[in-house]
């Protein structure tokens, strides 16, 4: 039943999103991650209690909070040096590692971050 009803939701905003030009599917779990899929060519479907996306992202049912369309990603390009210390925060204000970018790309999980430069400067990332 919950598939079904996930299944009219997605239908449903689809054919709302449609009319407006959105370039993402935002999918946020009940733990804060959050997960950016551009909707150019995407196609979802459900497979063993999982959200499957065709870029290979996979989101259990069970721990989807919510999903809504946005229309952009928000900063469009800043250059950062790989060695300089940063903060690296969640979308939710959480910081995850204040090592240098290169030294934590490694270690974070699938989502989208924001990196904070001794500078000032921000950037937002997405790791897929």
């Amino acid at each position: 039943m919950k598939r079904l009803f996930l299944a009219l939701v997605i239908t449903s905003l689809v054919s709302v999103a449609s009319a407006t030009d959105y370039n993402y599917l935002t999918l946020e779990n009940t733990d804060g991650n959050m997960v950016s899929l551009p909707i150019s060519g995407l196609t979802l479907t459900f497979n063993n209690g999982n959200l499957v996306a065709n870029d290979g992202t996979v989101l259990p049912l069970s721990s989807l909070l919510k999903m809504y369309f946005t229309e952009t990603s928000g900063i469009s390009s800043i250059s950062t040096t790989a060695d300089s210390p940063s903060g690296i925060y969640t979308l939710s204000g959480i910081l995850v590692s204040s090592l240098s970018l290169d030294a934590s790309l490694p270690s974070l999980p699938k989502g989208i971050y924001i990196v904070k430069q001794p500078s000032g400067n921000t950037q937002k990332i997405h790791i897929r």
